[in-house]
């Protein structure tokens, strides 16, 4: 029965090599930046651009994108004088006081 079950077992492990050693690595383009996180909180350093190793299970990265986003709106209301307009996608109201 041991014998039976010790090729599988191994299959299964080295499976799991490439797949952690994937997750491992996190590439950040030049106009992101990132933080990362782990169990405990959030690390005090930011990730720049480029190549960077993280734990695999145990940190998370978040991005966030530093690129100028334009909004422009295109049917505006009036309501309790504050206006308030969709974007140009159409999804979107924003609320101005």
């Amino acid at each position: 029965m041991r014998g039976r079950w010790r090729m599988p077992s191994r299959l299964v492990l080295l499976s799991l090599v490439p797949l952690l050693a994937g997750l491992s690595i996190a590439v950040f383009r030049p106009e992101w930046r990132a933080s990362v996180s782990q169990i405990s909180g959030t690390l005090p350093r930011r990730c720049n651009p480029g190549l960077h190793l993280v734990v695999p299970l145990v940190q998370s990265v978040e991005t966030y994108d530093l690129r100028d986003q334009m909004f422009e709106t295109s049917i505006c209301r009036f309501e309790d004088r504050r206006l308030v307009a969709r974007t140009n996608e159409g999804g979107l109201e924003l609320g101005l006081a």
